[in-house]
């Protein structure tokens, strides 16, 4: 409880999934990333989370609103 009144911007904490040697893995890609610049689309806190949690850079956000978009402009280009 304490955390989330110093850090109030966080709304949720993700456990962790995976035993120590798997903690050393994430640990050490989470420091392999430093310096890396953010970008909204290919490198978002989701694709660092998920690229330090399962070593895979994905964002299921980015993905599907990408997806949406490809849908609502192929949507309107048949309406036509």
């Amino acid at each position: 409880d304490e955390f989330f009144t110093i850090y109030p911007e966080v709304t949720k904490i993700v456990r962790f999934q995976g035993n120590d040697l798997d903690r050393e893995l994430a640990v050490k890609r989470a420091l392999d990333q430093l310096g890396k610049p953010y970008s909204l689309i290919n490198f978002n806190c989701e694709n660092f989370a998920n690229h330090v949690q399962f070593g895979k850079s994905f964002s299921r956000q980015i993905n599907t609103a990408i997806f949406l978009v490809v849908v609502i402009t192929m949507v309107n280009l048949l309406s036509e």
